[in-house]
């Protein structure tokens, strides 16, 4: 059994899912399989749930992961991935804030692996994750993403898993605290694109499902407005929970769950947005 009664859902029982929902999705191709990270208030545990097909025709819950920030850091937020290493935020929303950033080795996603190397931040909360490599430097540019400040993050050399170091903190509003990503262009031209359910309280009372892109500039984080866009989820997403951008065919698409499963299976509502112009 992969979920313990109504955790995850929306019922009255699970105290509506406002502290217990699904944050962040991470895809990969080869094994046409989705990590989604979620905090369990209740039970004071971030965790990381693996959906396959697994020999049928959609795709179902079959593990999870307790994280290990229990009891202290117990939301788990937006993830981002290179190459088969997943960055997972997990953060604590009551003062003190703080927070930290786990790397997970998913060579095999079936068994995830945790790494020796994290980041730990005790100036505030990170609800997402994002990196990029800034060739003019020759190292990675690693951004921990908090609804008032963006911390940022340099690699001591230009591998990966080689370290880093904070480079600075910056006071900003632009991330409202569901999910925010780092794409770049093979120019090296790098935009934030931030997703996010207009809703009073989502997904209760839900607004636009909505897509906002920014250029930005790395070094100081100043952002210059491009477009909005609005996706409509027909029931199988919700931006205000998981999201994510991926590559499929050499074309950009953003992919979004529900916020909760399915309450009488285990189920992932899923949907792919392909056409983003």
């Amino acid at each position: 059994m992969i979920f313990n009664g109504k955790e995850y859902t929306h019922a009255p029982k699970n105290g509506l899912g406002y502290n217990n929902h699904f944050q962040g999705i991470i895809y990969f191709e080869s094994e046409d399989a989705y990590i989604l990270s979620g905090g369990n208030e209740n039970t004071e545990k971030g965790e990381l749930f693996i959906s396959s097909k697994h020999l049928k025709d959609h795709q179902e819950f079959h593990s999870r992961v307790v994280l290990p920030g229990f009891p202290t850091l117990w939301h788990a937020g937006g993830m981002r991935s290179y190459q088969k290493i997943v960055l997972v935020p997990l953060e604590r929303l009551k003062p003190p804030l703080q927070s930290k950033i786990l790397f997970y080795d998913m060579e095999n996603i079936f068994n995830p692996k945790l790494l020796k190397q994290e980041i730990v931040i005790n100036h505030s909360k990170t609800g997402a994750v994002d990196i990029v490599y800034l060739e003019s430097l020759k190292k990675f540019l690693l951004v921990a993403f908090d609804t008032e400040s963006v911390s940022l993050y340099r690699s001591k050399t230009d591998e990966f898993l080689s370290g880093f170091d904070f480079h600075k903190q910056i006071k900003t509003t632009i991330f409202r605290g569901a999910n925010i990503s780092l794409l770049q262009q093979c120019d090296g031209k790098i935009f934030l694109a931030e997703t996010y359910n207009k809703g009073l309280i989502p997904p209760f009372l839900n607004g636009k499902n909505q897509l906002t892109l920014y250029s930005v500039n790395p070094d100081n984080f100043e952002t210059n407005f491009i477009l909005k866009k609005n996706f409509k989820c027909s029931g199988k997403c919700n931006f205000r929970g998981a999201a994510n951008f991926i590559i499929q065919g050499g074309e950009l698409e953003l992919i979004s769950t529900k916020m909760y499963r399915n309450g009488r299976k285990n189920q992932l509502f899923l949907r792919h947005f392909r056409q983003l112009e």
